[in-house]
């Protein structure tokens, strides 16, 4: 069985042919890409190379959220604040996972 996914909102559909329509956010057959998958450690290690470098290309950041953190400490310790998102900036000092 084939996967698709809505370029547009991410939903993921199994058949052997596309939906004609997203049933999430209702664009046509046109914006689903099969998800394909590799078991060969060469390819995978390739591929991961690959999207690294578009990352890099087009110099990416990624932001993971935390809605709900919150941090508990003493009355002696001061200026401890906690942030709401971490920051990555990728850069070309990554290095291809081995």
């Amino acid at each position: 069985m084939k996967k698709w996914v809505c370029q547009v909102c991410g939903y993921i559909y199994e058949g052997e042919n596309p939906p004609e329509e997203c049933p999430v956010c209702h664009v046509g057959a046109e914006k689903f890409e099969e998800l394909k998958g590799e078991m060969d450690p060469e390819k995978r290690k390739d591929l991961i190379f690959q999207m690294q470098q578009i990352l890099v290309d087009d110099a990416a950041v990624l932001i993971d959220g935390y809605y709900n953190s919150s941090m508990i400490y003493s009355k002696k310790v001061g200026s401890a604040h906690i942030h709401t998102a971490d920051y990555y900036w990728l850069s070309t000092e990554i290095t291809p996972a081995e």
